[in-house]
């Protein structure tokens, strides 16, 4: 059950690291217009 907690966290943590960069991808435009 531990390798079970440990992979989960590892794609939570990969999906974070995705969203983050979603979020740069949407704000770089912005950031570049001001």
């Amino acid at each position: 059950s531990v390798l079970a907690l440990t992979s989960a966290f590892d794609a939570h943590s990969k999906v974070d690291r995705l969203e983050e960069r979603v979020a740069e991808m949407e704000n770089g435009p912005k950031l570049l217009q001001d």
